[in-house]
């Protein structure tokens, strides 16, 4: 795929920012997410990327509730 447009259309992929997830984890009964950063073919610097994010911005709104 050539862009992010693509790939969001494509249903292949689901693509969802912190706040989105985070809103999602909280309307479910437990809050429970598979996390595939190397999907893809994803190199490896992004999927590095897509952790730290991740880790600082979704883990934090479940900080004791884990």
């Amino acid at each position: 795929m050539d862009d992010i447009a693509e790939l969001r259309s494509s249903d292949m992929y689901r693509i969802v920012t912190p706040v989105e997830l985070v809103a999602e984890m909280r309307a479910a009964a437990v809050p429970f997410h598979v996390f595939h950063p190397m999907y893809g073919g994803i190199p490896p610097d992004v999927a590095w990327t897509t952790l730290k994010l991740f880790e600082h911005a979704v883990l934090p709104a479940f900080a004791g509730t884990l």
